[in-house]
């Protein structure tokens, strides 16, 4: 939708987007164009049925320490004001991208942190800096990312993840995450994706027009126009 209004103003775009210079071809080969593979099992493939549910506005390098984090404090009831430490293992090869990165999103000593306290990551998270709140500020203070080669020789295909909790009154806990919920290995229910919709744009447009639109999509194999749901999108409240 954003592209044909893109073009409809008159914005243009690369005349060949495969083999042009910085194409297709290019950015996702190593020198050798195999055309071949953008028509193969063409009709009985689909990788949108592949891609991943991210649960969390964030990095998806964080999100199996996430899971991990949540399973940890969710199931032995600690609160994060009685978290005395948290140490997030990732395999050396991509830890410098979470580990106190200058991007909020990125950063597993901000992200962290919003998750021992909310029980989740949401855009408003990413878009509003946080840091100066007392209580993540303390919380970062004890978040450390740490590289671990135990876990390399799975990444890049699998973003696997330790993740270690002390409390203050001396409890200990330690979970492994290979892959995050959300992915095809570790799949997510639709009840937890309609809660991510009602998070997400439920302060937008409220609770009652979120119910219509999860509606709709939910009948949309059986719809006839998507005219209803495009307006539930786009019109006023």
């Amino acid at each position: 939708m954003t592209a044909a209004l893109l073009a409809a103003q008159g914005f243009g775009g690369p005349p060949d987007v495969f083999e042009g210079k910085f194409g297709a071809f290019q950015a996702w080969s190593d020198g050798e164009d195999r055309p071949e593979l953008l028509t193969e099992r063409l009709g009985e493939r689909f990788f949108v049925t592949e891609l991943a549910i991210k649960l969390y506005a964030c990095c998806a390098f964080l999100h199996p320490g996430l899971d991990a984090l949540l399973s940890i404090v969710n199931g032995n009831l600690v609160a994060a004001d009685g978290v005395a430490s948290v140490v997030l293992r990732f395999p050396r090869g991509g830890v410098q991208l979470i580990d106190d990165n200058p991007l909020r999103s990125h950063c597993g000593q901000y992200i962290l942190p919003i998750a021992l306290l909310e029980r989740k990551i949401v855009v408003d998270d990413i878009l509003h800096d946080r840091r100066s709140e007392p209580a993540i500020a303390r919380l970062s203070e004890i978040c450390d990312v740490v590289a671990d080669d135990a876990l390399h020789p799975e990444f890049p295909a699998r973003y696997a993840t330790v993740v270690e909790v002390e409390t203050r009154d001396g409890r200990r806990f330690r979970e492994r995450v290979d892959d995050a919920r959300g992915t095809v290995a570790n799949p997510v229910t639709a009840e937890e994706i309609e809660a991510k919709f009602g998070w997400l744009a439920g302060p937008a447009v409220g609770p009652a027009r979120v119910e219509r639109i999860r509606a709709e999509v939910a009948a949309l194999e059986r719809a006839t126009s998507i005219a209803p749901l495009t307006a539930l999108l786009a019109g006023d409240r």
